[in-house]
This record gives C-alpha cells, sequence and structure tokens, in this order.
C-alpha cells in the first residue's frame, strides 16, 4: 500500500510540473506537422473514395447552388436543405475542421495554416502597420466547412441596435432595423451565457449554436470593477447595449469550439438532397446575358459545370464574394477591361467599402501580484490531460477574458459607441514575443527587445478596436485565374478628418487612466511599463504624439472585414444589393455574408454575420414558396 500511495503522489507531482518554456513553440511547430499531415490524408481520402462525376454532356443541375459554407453558408444550406423538395448544392474550397480547430487554447496556433486558411494579407499599408512584416496586414480567414467560426476569438457579440437602425435607415427598408432583426438573431442561438434570461427577451433557447460564458475568466472581477467605479454600466452588451464592461459570451460547448460547421452542417449533411461538395475552388458564375445560369468550379485538377434552375447564392466572404462577381465579368467596368474579363454588368460597387476594426494592443500593464494567465507556470501534462479528460483547465482559455465599450468625444454618443476593447489577462511568459508576432503577423525581431524584457512578470494586454471607422479600402482581383489571391487594402487611418487615428488617440490614453486611477487595479500595483515601443524613442511617454507612433507600428486587424458587396437603396451607385440581398442589374444571383453590410457594426462580426445568413435564407423561403 505504502509503494502505491508513492506511485499516486509521484505521478501527480509529475503531472503538475509546468512544460517547459519551449513547449509553446515547439506545440506550434507540432500543431503545423500535424495539420498538415491530417489535412494531406483527408485530401487523399476526398480524392479516392469521392471522386469528380464522370464528364457528362449535360451538366446537373440543382434548385440552389451555395458557394461557401462559412459562418453564413452553413446556415443558409441548413436552412434551405429543410425542403426536402429542394436540391441543394454547397460548394466549400476546404473540407471539414480539425479537431485541433476545436481546442479554445490552440486559437493562435491554428491561424495561418495554407489547407485549413486561406492566408489573405493586405497590400503594403501607407499610413500604419510598420511593425507588420513588410506593412502587410494578416487576415486569416476560415477554409473549411464553418468558414472563420473555425479559427475565430469565438467572441459572440451583436453589436449596437443603432448599427442596425443605421442599416435601415440607408437601404429604406425597415426590415432591417434591430426590433426586425432581433428574431434572426435568436432563432440561432441557446444561449447559457453570463446573463440569465429567462423570459427570452434579449436571448434565444433551443437553437443549434450554443452560447456559453468563458471555464476561465482570469481577471473580469477587477476589469468590471474598475469600470464600475467610473460609471460604466456593467450589463449585456448583446442586449439593450450602451457604454458598458462585461465578461465575454463565446460560441463554446462543454469547453470546446462550437463553429456553424458543428451547429447547422454536421447533421444538416446527412440529408438526401443537401449535397455537400468539399475541395470546390469556384471560378466564375455561368451568365446568359444578364441572367445567371450555373457555376464553374475546380476541383482535383478539373472544371466542372454545374446549374441552377432557382438561385446561386455567394456566401464566400468579404473577399471571396467580390472576387467571384468580378470574375463573372460583374463589377467596375475599368477593373474588368484591365484584365480583358468580358464587361457582364458594370458595377462599381463590387469589391469597395472594404471596412474592418483596425486594432493595436495597449500593453504589458504590469501587476504586482500573481494573477494573470502564464503560460510557463500552468502548462503541464497535468493541465492536457485534465482538458482531454473533462474539457476543463487552461485549454478552455481563449486569449480575451472581459470586453468594454464606450464613446470618444467624436462623435460622443454612450448609446452607440465607437470603442470596443478586450481585456487579455496574459502575462509575459517566455514567449510572449513570438506568439504576438504570429497573432498579428509581426515582425518577431522588432517585438523582441521590447516584450523580452518584461519575461516573468505578471501582467495584462488590451485590445483596442476602432469600432465606428470611417476608412475605407478595397478589394481587386489582380487576374481572372482563381488561384491567384486579390489586392485586399483596408486602407486604415485614411479617412481624410482624420478621426479615425485621434479616436485611437483617446481610447489608448483612457485605458492608461482606467489602469492607473480606479482602486481594483491600484491594488494589483498596475503599472503600465516605462519603455518605448520599438520605433516611437523619439516621443515623450503618454504624449498624443508617443501614443500616434504606437498606435501606427503596431496595428493589426480584429479579422472583421465587411461591406464589399454593400447593401443599398435604388440610385445608390456604389450600392451592390438590394434590401433582399439581390445582386443588382442581375438576375439570379444573390450575396449572403459579411460583404454585404453598408456599415460595419461595432462589436464582432461572426453573431452578424450567422443573423444574415438566418435573415437571407428567410428571404429565399419567402420568396420560393416554402
Amino acid at each position: 500500500m505504502a509503494s502505491n500511495l508513492l506511485f499516486r503522489i509521484l505521478s501527480r507531482e509529475l503531472l503538475n510540473i509546468p512544460l517547459p518554456s519551449l513547449f509553446i513553440p515547439v506545440g506550434y511547430a507540432t500543431i503545423a506537422i500535424v495539420t498538415t499531415l491530417v489535412c494531406t490524408a483527408k485530401f487523399t481520402a476526398d480524392v479516392v473514395f469521392r471522386p469528380n462525376p464522370p464528364t457528362i454532356t449535360q451538366p446537373e443541375t440543382y434548385d440552389f447552388i451555395i458557394v461557401g459554407g462559412g459562418s453564413a453558408g452553413a446556415v443558409v444550406a441548413n436552412r434551405l436543405s429543410e425542403n426536402a423538395r429542394w436540391k441543394v448544392l454547397l460548394l466549400e474550397a476546404g473540407d471539414t475542421p480539425l479537431i485541433l480547430n476545436s481546442i479554445p487554447g490552440l486559437l493562435s496556433g491554428n491561424m495561418y495554416h495554407k489547407d485549413t486558411d486561406w492566408n489573405y494579407f493586405s497590400v503594403p499599408q501607407k499610413n500604419c502597420s510598420y511593425t507588420s512584416l513588410n506593412q502587410k496586414i494578416g487576415l486569416s480567414r476560415g477554409k473549411s466547412l464553418g468558414g472563420s467560426s473555425n479559427l475565430n476569438f469565438m467572441i459572440y457579440q451583436r453589436g449596437n441596435p443603432k448599427d442596425y437602425d443605421n442599416w435601415a435607415n440607408i437601404t429604406g427598408d425597415k426590415s432591417w432595423n434591430y426590433k426586425n432583426l432581433l428574431k434572426y438573431f435568436k432563432i440561432s442561438e441557446d444561449y447559457h451565457g453570463n446573463f440569465p434570461d429567462p423570459l427570452g427577451q434579449y436571448h434565444g433557447s433551443g437553437g443549434p449554436l450554443t452560447i456559453s460564458k468563458l471555464r476561465n475568466e482570469p481577471l473580469v472581477k477587477q476589469w468590471v470593477a474598475a469600470a464600475e467605479e467610473l460609471g460604466f454600466n456593467i450589463t449585456d452588451p448583446n442586449a439593450e447595449q450602451t457604454s458598458t464592461f462585461s465578461p465575454i459570451d463565446t460560441t463554446t460547448k462543454n469547453g470546446q469550439r462550437d463553429s456553424t460547421y458543428n451547429a447547422f452542417l454536421r447533421n444538416a449533411m446527412n440529408r438526401k438532397n443537401l449535397n455537400v461538395v468539399r475541395y470546390a475552388v469556384v471560378d466564375k458564375i455561368l451568365m446568359s446575358g444578364k441572367n445567371a445560369t450555373g457555376v464553374v468550379y475546380i476541383r482535383h485538377g478539373k472544371k466542372i459545370e454545374v446549374q441552377a434552375s432557382k438561385e446561386i447564392i455567394l456566401c464566400a466572404g468579404v473577399f471571396g464574394s467580390p472576387s467571384i462577381l468580378q470574375r463573372s465579368g460583374i463589377g467596375p467596368r475599368h477593373l474588368l477591361e484591365s484584365l480583358k474579363i468580358p464587361v457582364v454588368h458594370d458595377l462599381p460597387g463590387v469589391g469597395e467599402g472594404l471596412q474592418d476594426h483596425v486594432m493595436t494592443v495597449a500593453g504589458p500593464i504590469l501587476l504586482n501580484d500573481s494573477v494573470s494567465f502564464m503560460f510557463d507556470d500552468i502548462i503541464s501534462p497535468g493541465t492536457l490531460l485534465k482538458y482531454a479528460r473533462k474539457r476543463l483547465g487552461p485549454l478552455t482559455f481563449i486569449v480575451v477574458s472581459g470586453v468594454g465599450f464606450f464613446s470618444t468625444s467624436e462623435p460622443k454618443n454612450p448609446d452607440w459607441p465607437n470603442i470596443c476593447v478586450f481585456l487579455s489577462p496574459m502575462g509575459m511568459h517566455a514567449s510572449f514575443a513570438q506568439d504576438i508576432a504570429r497573432l498579428f503577423a509581426l515582425e518577431r525581431k522588432l517585438l523582441e527587445p521590447y516584450y523580452n524584457h518584461f519575461k516573468g512578470h505578471h501582467a495584462t494586454q488590451v485590445f483596442i478596436n476602432l469600432g465606428r471607422p470611417e476608412s475605407r479600402g478595397s478589394v481587386k482581383i489582380k487576374s481572372s485565374d482563381p488561384d491567384v489571391p486579390p489586392d485586399i487594402d483596408p486602407n486604415y487611418y485614411s479617412d481624410a478628418g482624420g478621426k479615425d487615428i485621434r479616436a485611437m488617440i483617446e481610447a489608448f490614453k483612457f485605458i492608461i487612466k482606467y489602469f492607473t486611477t480606479t482602486t481594483p487595479w491600484m491594488k494589483l500595483g498596475a503599472n503600465p511599463n516605462k519603455r518605448h515601443f520599438p520605433g516611437c524613442e523619439n516621443f515623450q511617454l503618454r504624449s498624443d504624439e508617443y501614443y500616434e507612433c504606437h498606435i501606427r507600428h503596431f496595428t493589426g486587424s480584429s479579422w472583421h472585414s465587411c461591406c464589399t458587396n454593400q447593401m443599398g437603396p435604388d440610385g445608390e451607385q456604389m450600392a451592390v444589393v438590394d434590401s433582399n440581398l439581390r445582386v443588382r442589374g442581375v438576375k439570379k444571383i444573390r450575396v449572403i455574408d459579411a460583404s454585404i453590410m453598408p456599415i460595419i457594426s461595432n462589436a464582432n462580426l461572426n453573431a452578424p454575420t450567422i443573423m444574415i445568413g438566418e435573415k437571407g435564407a428567410s428571404l429565399l423561403l419567402q420568396e420560393w414558396g416554402y
């Protein structure tokens, strides 16, 4: 018995020994190798067991062809295929997501793999991104069934009601105001988040997508209490949102990511009337005059044509949908003619109006207490085993734990905040510089001298997002070849009046004040570090000039790109789709994804994109009589 007891004690001790700091970079390499091997095996299996159909003279016809099985496309495919009389084809460039994608703690390690991520990069930015690789912004986008819901931060936020009321005003269609859209949010939701709503006033129950609170919420109590001390509301940001600080709700279920693949497609793929074709890269839409007849896609080296009797629905995302339209001859005439693409319809707004929540990171904010999330101390064989057995422990953590919304002085509107901030309670573990460089596609060699100085310190970081930017960019194909990525230009900080950069400077200053003047953080000795961010050594710390330098050097995307096929009223030159999401000037093409937003909402975009999928599917069901 003594030997058994000794064995159990030693085993427990060994399981709790922290893995060396090299574990994280080695972990990234392991994830990359596993991803490549598994994806290669899945691709080979697809070639063998799901071969292309034999060449036939008459292409197969479906009622609906859906291009893209991401956050919106998965919803549309599910809802349309509920009608057993309709024959539905879903074309997806990737495959099913990997098990690795389901583990929240592996979030950053799962990004930028060519088999599961489109791995887009922007063109070099003129006004910022000075520590990015060649001043290009990393624009990770999911390439699998479920799309970016397999790679995102799993944060579930609807955005402000005024965002949608504004859409209704822009389009002249009241069906897009928040009151009328609420049912499309709620129908997807099975809410188990931070703000119980037993009457179902704000949240849905019983929907396919599970909304949960985090299983790990480091420093959230301080985050909320400090904001309350400054007079902020401590309320549900998914309800009647004002300026508020709170813990975050996530698309997780039992400690795992709940993507739209899990929620909407996994079971629906068993329906006989839904054909899901993987590894299908759509080349273009086939047109007969102004009438769409079908789609050409490339799969395993072969071009295949399919036809649609009712509609073709683009759900290929903010970069994919405008690119497909442009390759199909629908877009700005000057662009199409420069690429020798026959012009089917001159639609100047296709690819224009790109918006995103530009981001910077304030930190490290150093802390005197051992309260932050230190990977060096908490990742051990035991924590890995704990997650594998019970879906508990640090691998359920998703980088951020709290969110805050507030307004700067222009526009000063507490009921419609223009800044969104996230608390990242990450301490300065040994590979922090490498981790943040990987996450935001920054130059690691530029960051290491700065972040490595704080190795071993407990700390926190704040991700500062511009929720209501004025700057707009574009997406333009540079070839008719679908394998050539488009030129993507977020065009951050390009607004003529300079309002965007002023708002970010003001937000940065507020965050420093928030940590240095509120009791909960002062008790932890919160101290914004006194080192200059690389490239900003010539500016006085905490001056407006210094903050502007920091923001322009540390520039990242929030991966919330939208608005490249904007919805708008009749007579609006840059409107690509009408308020029923039909592409203007042609027939039988609809766009249902984040590209149709006329202007960006002020919070994370996954929830609104899923809502657009529900709303778009409802429009199709109404029109075609189900």
